[in-house]
């Protein structure tokens, strides 16, 4: 039989109510405090429902949110006690104290997101297609060539590039092809490992055949960036997180196989030192 969980804590929503009087809340966070007093608060709503629901105000309500748990995380630095925190402003609830026992303070967390937030399971871009995936405003890979050439104006002509290894074959798609290095990128997401892994695929299989015909050029670097949620994120339950590390260990083995570097990122900022390291022999 599986040990019974033995770490106690409470935990609670934090409700948020956009248009005051409406009887419309969104759980937009959540916390637990364990019995020895850690604690933790995390937004609850995915960063891509954020943006489907408030799109060019979404910065606003995320800056809203943050605001939110600053407050209660200033509140719970000094007293611990979750019951008598003050809400910065109107709209604010904090929702029913519950207890629960977990393997740890993100056990609890998940619980509590999975009980009270069902903004947490959307992903209103799990589907994207094929064809969009150097197209799209919402995509990874948008947000990672946006920053590049905000910070590397001249890497402009090496994004979005194709390379046809023979006339009558498909070209291979590169996400940034120089003399110097050969880079692709897709996401990683538990809510859609199947898919993700299959792309994933395919841009390693584009990567192969670029370095099995690097016949004018010496590339240095041929490597895959991955996007993946951080470890400990609670909209995903142990069972998805598992199987997202699963499927990223399948991935860097048929790399290794092919001398393709696999590296796993959790935001666009770590992928830019990836391509900065390639490029510019920078130290990421």
């Amino acid at each position: 039989m599986p040990k019974t969980p033995t770490y106690k804590a409470i935990w609670a929503p934090i409700y948020f109510e956009p248009i005051i009087g409406s009887g419309e809340k969104l759980t937009i966070a959540v916390v637990a405090v364990s019995e020895g007093g850690e604690f933790k608060i995390r937004q609850s709503i995915r960063q891509c429902v954020v943006k489907a629901m408030y799109g060019n105000k979404s910065d606003q309500f995320n800056a809203l949110i943050e605001l939110i748990i600053s407050s209660l995380t200033s509140h719970l630095s000094k007293t611990k006690i979750l019951e008598n925190w003050n809400v910065p402003m109107q709209g604010v609830v904090l929702g029913k104290i519950k207890s629960t026992s977990s393997s740890d303070i993100i056990g609890v967390l998940r619980q509590a997101v999975m009980l009270t937030s069902s903004l947490s399971s959307l992903d209103f871009y799990a589907n994207d297609q094929e064809n969009d995936q150097y197209s799209s405003d919402n995509t990874w890979s948008k947000l990672l060539k946006d920053i590049t050439i905000n910070n590397h104006p001249s890497f402009d002509r090496y994004f979005d590039r194709e390379f046809k290894v023979v006339s009558e074959a498909r070209a291979a798609k590169i996400f940034f092809l120089s003399d110097r290095s050969a880079i692709n990128t897709e996401r990683l997401r538990p809510n859609n490992i199947g898919t993700d892994l299959d792309k994933n695929k395919a841009r390693l299989l584009d990567l192969f055949a670029i370095k099995d015909h690097d016949n004018f050029f010496t590339r240095s670097t041929h490597e895959l960036i991955v996007y993946r949620p951080t470890e400990d994120d609670i909209t995903f339950s142990k069972r998805q997180m598992k199987r997202l590390n699963d499927a990223l260990l399948t991935l860097e083995e048929v790399g290794d196989r092919h001398s393709i570097i696999v590296t796993p990122v959790n935001t666009p900022q770590q992928a830019l030192k990836r391509i900065e390291r390639a490029e510019l022999n920078l130290i990421a």
